[in-house]
Formats: structure tokens, C-alpha cells, sequence
């Protein structure tokens, strides 16, 4: 709990209406405890017509210097991957476990039935290949160390290679018998410049089934 105010630190889902003369009306959907000792880097989250998607990957947050991000992030082979997918009707919440990842922009999610009449959320995220080959000292992050920005020769795909090799990766979860997996996503290609990070969709398909 916060030394000062004794309350859990949490995550709070908000919805946000507003009516026909332009006023904004806001409403608590839920929250979801957010640990002291198990701080996640957040970025990105997931919206489907149903619910919200809150990802917590295996990225911590140190808090060691104001003026380097990339020390105060690790990546932590030992958290696995906790993804919460909340009712936007009612506020429950279920949590998925996987094994640790690293990734920080969603490309998509949505929701779907399967053979069996079962609601699965699906989350696609592009990841790095092999977690195995991972090195702390270039995290995802030092590519905003200002050294790097202003070096004419620094070449990201050659020093960051680890973060290069990417495949994108298909969270399924099934929010009827709490089961989930992790599947590589259908199609996939070869970045010609740095790494797929920031993917574009239609608009129109976010939060609903796509294809890319």
C-alpha cells in the first residue's frame, strides 16, 4: 500500500460518455490491483466490444534514474506474462498467465466464438523471436539514448539484433474455461528497415477480426 495514503495502487477502467449537448459523463467499469513489488511496463492496451484488455509484460520498472529510461526498465525472465481481460459490463476480471515476453505496441484484439460456442479474446503483438537471446544491456528502450540518436554511424539493426528478429505472436484466451496459448500469427513478413513495432490496421477493424 502507498506509505502516505495506505491505499493498493490499481489500475482503474473508466468509461467515457457523452450526450447530446456535449457533456461527459464518466463511470468506474472496474480495477485491477496493481502490486508494489511487481511493477509492469504498460503502454498499449486492447478494447473489444466487450471488453478491455490490460496487458502486463515482463517488462519492470526499476526506478533507478531520472534521466536514463532504459535503466529503470529490465526485463525480468522470471515474471510471466499477466494478461487481464475485464467486462466492460460488469467489471469482473479474469487474469491469463504465459510465459515471459516483451512487447509494448498491440497490433489488434477482439473477440470471437469458437468450434464449441466458447468467447475468446485474441491479442496479437509483434514479439521478439526468442526470448533466449535477450540482452538486458540493449532493452527496448535504449533506442532513445540520445548517444544513439546523434551517432551518424550507430546502425539499430546491427547492435540491437536481438530486437530485430521479431514474430508476431496470437494470445489466445478463452474466457469461458479460463485456458489460454500462445500461437504464432498466420502471416507474418520480413521488416525492410528496423522491426515491426508500430503495425497499421484499418480503423475500422480494431477491436473487431481482422486480417493483415
Amino acid at each position: 500500500k502507498g506509505v502516505l495514503s495506505g491505499v493498493q495502487p490499481h489500475f482503474q477502467m473508466v468509461r467515457f460518455t457523452t450526450d447530446i449537448t456535449g457533456q461527459t459523463a464518466t463511470e468506474v467499469v472496474g480495477t485491477i490491483p496493481s502490486p508494489l513489488d511487481d511493477m509492469r511496463i504498460i503502454h498499449s492496451m486492447g478494447v473489444t466490444e466487450d471488453y478491455v484488455i490490460l496487458p502486463r509484460l515482463s517488462l519492470r520498472v526499476k526506478l533507478e534514474s531520472p534521466f536514463h529510461v532504459c535503466t529503470n526498465i529490465v526485463f525480468d525472465r522470471k515474471a510471466p506474462t499477466q494478461i487481464h481481460v475485464m467486462s466492460l459490463k460488469d467489471g469482473t476480471y479474469k487474469t491469463f498467465v504465459f510465459d515471459p515476453f516483451i512487447s509494448v505496441h498491440i497490433i489488434n484484439s477482439f473477440q470471437r466464438k469458437n468450434e464449441k460456442g466458447e468467447t475468446e479474446i485474441v491479442v496479437d503483438y509483434p514479439t521478439p523471436t526468442s526470448m533466449k537471446e535477450f540482452d538486458d544491456n540493449h532493452c527496448y528502450y535504449e533506442i532513445l539514448n540520445k548517444d544513439y540518436i546523434l551517432d551518424d554511424n550507430f546502425v539499430y539493426r546491427k547492435e540491437f539484433q536481438p530486437l530485430t528478429d521479431i514474430t508476431i505472436r496470437r494470445f489466445v484466451m478463452n474466457m469461458v474455461t479460463g485456458e489460454s496459448e500462445v500461437r504464432d500469427h498466420p502471416q507474418m513478413w520480413t521488416p525492410r528497415i528496423l522491426h515491426v513495432d508500430f503495425p497499421y490496421i484499418n480503423d475500422r477493424h480494431r477491436g473487431k477480426p481482422f486480417c493483415i
